[in-house]
């Protein structure tokens, strides 16, 4: 057995805050399953129900959607920051350092106890939006937008992005692809959210260690926006058997496309597929041309797309550069990081893993011998 079989699936630790069965192609969040919820609900209710463990009453929803929008304002200290950051830095990592920012100018940033990580996460869920948005503004050469309160999450995020006051299709579109991606059990990111705040860390250092596990290429750096250049490199459907055979037999795979964790379906693909289907049209370029590669990569090698492949065109159609997609995804799913980091400081049972070890043979040492 070898050590990548040895760690893979063991359990390391007790949560309630979302089941994964790949085999089954199911994905529940505190009990709700995907389907049921992906596009009823708010992304901030999504967020109430991964933080509090149950669906928020009307007013307990409005109430906490008022309370994350008056959080959305980022100090100027920021938009300094991302003025000055090199153009040729990465955006994950210009954003791991904007929310490094956020705690040093954060009074309560080591503020312990559940409410003030509360507070913290609030204010992070709400401001990433505002951040993304003005690094793609500040990349265009125009000022940051100020963020509006009296709109909902979606919508503001769309306007600080854009300039516009988006239609109610893009919002809901957006809505649920956060709300797919606000939390998936114990991720690479997740679980490193947790062992900082293992440490009775700052909630800030959480984010930013999470932040900094995203960005790696086998988590979601880069694999997004992969998508996006393949389907604009294919260009148009009936291209796509002669790239497919190209690509498997350079790469051997071809980018959104994955037998793990589900080897029968990603249970949220579905969502996002309706969700290009009715921002574009079912006979427009993206939507038939990301279709007919699906069926084509799944007729040739079985694979089958996760959330990232029909994700990477929504995106696209609603304005966001290719360079910002991970970072989009990473404000979504802040919401599952902070659900994480609020149980572990809940219950804060130490996590120190041990390792097998493989070195030179200790016998020699352990008797005394040269």
């Amino acid at each position: 057995m070898s050590v990548n079989e040895e760690s893979a699936g063991l359990i390391a630790l007790r949560s309630g805050i979302a089941y994964l069965d790949g085999r089954a192609g199911e994905l529940w969040y505190r009990g709700h399953n995907i389907h049921d919820i992906a596009e009823r609900l708010s992304f901030e209710e999504i967020v109430f129900l991964l933080w509090r463990g149950r669906l928020a009453t009307v007013d307990e929803g409005r109430a906490f959607a008022d309370e994350l929008a008056t959080y959305r304002g980022v100090p100027e200290a920021i938009f300094d920051l991302l003025r000055i950051t090199p153009e040729y830095a990465h955006p994950m990592a210009a954003l791991r350092t904007a929310v490094s920012m956020l705690a040093c100018v954060d009074p309560d940033q080591d503020e312990p106890g559940r409410d003030a990580h509360e507070l913290k996460a609030k204010k992070i869920v709400a401001q990433l939006p505002t951040i993304v948005a003005a690094q793609h503004r500040i990349g265009q050469g125009l000022e940051p937008l100020a963020p509006d309160p009296d709109i909902s999450h979606t919508a503001n995020y769309l306007y600080m992005l854009t300039g516009r006051l988006p239609d109610e299709l893009a919002c809901q579109a957006l809505g649920i692809m956060l709300n797919l991606y606000a939390e998936h059990e114990l991720t690479a990111s997740s679980f490193t959210a947790r062992l900082v705040i293992n440490t009775r860390s700052d909630f800030y250092s959480a984010m930013v260690a999470a932040i900094g596990a995203l960005k790696g290429p086998l988590h979601g750096g880069a694999a997004i926006d992969d998508v996006m250049r393949t389907l604009m490199a294919i260009g148009s459907s009936d291209r796509v058997p002669a790239y497919v055979d190209e690509q498997l037999a350079i790469n051997g795979s071809i980018p959104g496309f994955s037998t793990s964790p589900y080897p029968t379906i990603d249970p949220r693909v579905s969502h996002l597929r309706n969700v290009l289907k009715e921002l574009t049209g079912s006979h427009t370029q993206w939507y038939v041309l990301a279709d007919a590669l699906a069926r084509s990569v799944e007729q040739k090698t079985g694979a089958r797309p996760r959330l990232d492949f029909y994700a990477a065109p929504v995106l696209y159609h609603l304005g966001f550069p290719l360079e910002l997609f991970t970072n989009v995804i990473a404000s979504a799913r802040a919401a599952g990081w902070a659900a994480h980091v609020l149980e572990q400081y809940g219950d804060n049972r130490r996590i120190r893993p041990r390792a097998t070890y493989v070195g030179p043979s200790l016998e020699g040492a352990r008797s005394g011998e040269d």
